[in-house]
């Protein structure tokens, strides 16, 4: 159990057996031990071809109907919006910068599992 999406991801980094130092940590923590320390997890090559399908498992578990309905409610209010992770640190990957460069694939993710087409 992880107290955040960003916790569970920062911690499928690593192996089951070297992932309890996520569940007590803060999320900015768990960005700054895996950028100070290397993964014992996957590969980096096979982590990057790996990471959208972890987001996604794990988006999909937070805004599950039946086991957080509330969440759920919540992403289906914002049916029809364009939904952007806009960020000033410079995630072109995950988000957006200020400037607009970048992919956007939490967004992307997320409006995915909210009209239905990603499961």
């Amino acid at each position: 159990m992880y107290k955040s999406v960003e916790l569970a991801y920062q911690a499928a980094k690593w192996k089951p057996e070297h992932r309890e130092y996520f569940q007590t940590c803060s999320e900015l923590d768990s960005i700054t031990y895996n950028r100070e320390h290397t993964p014992d997890g996957d590969s980096s090559k096979k982590w990057k071809i790996n990471k959208i399908n972890i987001m996604k498992d794990l988006l999909i578990q937070k805004f599950d109907p039946v086991k957080n309905s509330k969440n759920h409610e919540l992403l289906k209010r914002t049916f029809g919006k364009y939904i952007e992770e806009m960020n000033w640190w410079g995630d072109v990957f995950w988000g957006k910068t200020k400037d607009g460069k970048g992919k956007n694939m939490l967004g992307q993710l997320l409006m995915g599992i909210r009209d239905g087409s990603m499961k």
